[in-house]
């Protein structure tokens, strides 16, 4: 009994063992699963640590990337707002230099202008100076021509007392004045007496209606000379000048006449040539005649006129003037050659 009872004991201090063991081994259980409960608290709360760590730091990399990003982004719009300046300055230089540039050659053509038409002005002015000089060169060769011309008149004085004027004449010829004109065939630089005046003709200005006319006196006509009788006219200068000319006009054929002109050959000549010949037309009878005349007063001024051989019209030079209103012999006489005169 005892050896039974002693094996329950045994039974029990075994169950008890067991039970111990197993109550620690549910308390190191129940330890490991604190433990563990708490490593893995501790490591959760440490995680957290971490995490907050890791979202602080993040955080701060984060408020650091967007601080970076957000000076990069300011950084980058400036520089993109410098480019988009700078473009906008090269644009707008660009603009202005294409302005400038279309400007530029606006006002260069300007310039331009403005200069051709300084050069124009000047070139205008420069000849207009020089045609003035060349005028007053004209003008005072001119002058001195006509001076030396005017040099060579003789001026006859004669007294109005001298020249006989009927009184019914002077009233009723009061508005007309009446000058003579006279060619006497002087071959020599002369008008004294002694030649006669085989040219007679009266200029007739009519001082109302200024019209004027020119009539011819027949050398061969038949007048009343004082002293001389009944002679031809043409006598009247040869005898007595100017003032016997003069009235016997007057006192024959009732006329107003105080003032006169004569020319000789050499008048008639230098005349011609100064106003660049005559324009006249020359039958076929007018060169039988003409020639002869050019070749005497050739002799007569030393000149080399040529000879019209063919009829035609012609520019005839002093001496062919001159030798064309001295023909007498063709077909009219003495009333063609006045006509000729006239012409």
């Amino acid at each position: 009994m005892n050896f039974l009872s002693n094996n329950n004991s045994k039974k029990n201090n075994n169950s008890a063992t067991n039970k111990n063991q197993k109550n620690n081994t549910n308390k190191n259980s129940i330890n490991k699963t604190e433990n563990k409960e708490k490593v893995k608290t501790e490591k959760t709360e440490k995680t957290k640590k971490d995490i907050k760590q890791n979202i602080k730091q993040d955080n701060k990399k984060d408020i650091k990337q967007d601080t970076k990003n957000k000076k990069e982004i300011k950084k980058e719009n400036n520089k993109n707002s410098t480019k988009t300046k700078k473009e906008e300055t090269k644009q707008n230089n660009k603009k202005e230099k294409i302005e400038i540039t279309s400007l530029v050659p606006a006002e260069e053509k300007s310039l331009k202008k403005k200069k051709k038409k300084k050069s124009i002005l000047k070139i205008l002015f420069i000849i207009f100076i020089i045609f003035v000089i060349i005028d007053i060169i004209i003008a005072f060769c001119g002058y001195m021509y006509l001076k030396s011309k005017l040099d060579q008149i003789q001026y006859v004085p004669i007294s109005p007392s001298e020249i006989y004027i009927d009184e019914q004449v002077e009233e009723s010829l009061a508005t007309y004045r009446n000058i003579a004109l006279f060619g006497i065939d002087a071959r020599k630089d002369t008008f004294s007496k002694g030649y006669r005046s085989d040219c007679i003709m009266i200029l007739s200005l009519n001082e109302q209606t200024n019209e004027a006319k020119i009539i011819s006196v027949y050398r061969d006509t038949y007048l009343n000379i004082d002293d001389y009788g009944l002679d031809k006219v043409t006598h009247a200068y040869s005898y007595g000048g100017a003032k016997l000319a003069l009235n016997t006009l007057n006192k024959n054929l009732d006329l107003n006449i105080t003032e006169f002109v004569a020319v000789n050959f050499d008048t008639v000549r230098t005349v011609v040539d100064s106003v660049g010949g005559i324009d006249m037309y020359i039958t076929k009878d007018e060169t039988k005649y003409i020639n002869g005349y050019i070749d005497e007063e050739n002799r007569i001024f030393g000149t080399n006129s040529e000879h019209i051989t063919k009829a035609g019209d012609y520019t005839l030079d002093g001496v062919q003037a001159l030798a064309y209103s001295r023909i007498r012999y063709t077909e009219g006489g003495d009333y063609k050659r006045t006509e000729r005169m006239r012409d």
